[in-house]
């Protein structure tokens, strides 16, 4: 397969699978996968990075599920394997891509992030990043760091974007049910899986130019694709 040119998503993923990814000093290692989630109101534009290749049916299977969870509706989505390349680095292998275009209930709700639907992708991953390519905004109180049900979800830059880590911590079991907020997790908030209780992870936030140069980049770019297509 031919080696793809470099792009704003080909050079995130090399920068998460160098270990080097300066959006957030706590994403040590590389993801299972990486996902950015450029929402426009009722839309939004997602992008899935996965660190090996998958097979596709396995792929759409789980953009299903995720689509079930968020009450979304598939305008377009397109799986493929692609050549992992940086211009002037090495051959990175090959990976799966999906690209999902969605309308529906928005991806910003009540005061925090939609991040539930994206568990999904601990069916075929371990640990996952998730960056919603929103400015940071002092309105929103997103969930910053939950342990549940086998899965330990940590916000890692809060804003610009909003960065989180999701890791399944053991087994397969039942996905735990996310508060939209950190309001709700300090609240009480009970795992569906096993009822079990949260409690916090440590977080730490981290800044880089270079990545939030190409992250906006990408937001105008979406937030372009989406007026077009209203």
């Amino acid at each position: 397969m031919k080696t793809s040119a470099l792009t704003p998503l080909s050079l995130l993923a090399f920068l998460f699978s160098a270990g080097r990814c300066a959006l957030g000093q706590a994403a040590v290692g590389a993801p299972d996968a990486l996902v950015m989630v450029a929402p426009f109101r009722e839309r939004a534009t997602i992008s899935i990075t996965f660190a090996r290749p998958l097979p596709h049916r396995a792929v759409r299977r789980v953009l299903d599920a995720m689509a079930r969870s968020g009450g979304w509706r598939i305008e377009g989505a397109e799986v493929r394997d692609e050549a992992a390349s940086a211009s002037g680095s090495r051959d990175l292998g090959k990976q799966t891509v999906a690209e999902v275009r969605v309308v529906g209930p928005p991806q910003v709700s009540g005061g925090g992030l939609v991040l539930q639907p994206y568990l999904h992708l601990l069916e075929e991953c371990s640990r996952i990043e998730v960056l919603f390519l929103v400015p940071a905004d002092p309105s929103l109180v997103p969930l910053r760091s939950l342990e549940a049900g086998g899965v330990a979800v940590r916000l890692v830059r809060a804003g610009g974007p909003y960065h989180y880590v999701v890791e399944r911590q053991e087994g397969r079991g039942p996905l735990p049910k996310l508060p939209l907020t950190e309001a709700a997790r300090s609240d009480g908030f009970v795992s569906e899986a096993e009822g079990g209780l949260s409690r916090p992870v440590a977080i730490g936030l981290g800044s880089g130019a270079l990545a939030a140069v190409v992250v906006f980049a990408l937001v105008r770019r979406a937030q372009r694709t989406a007026r077009r297509a209203r």
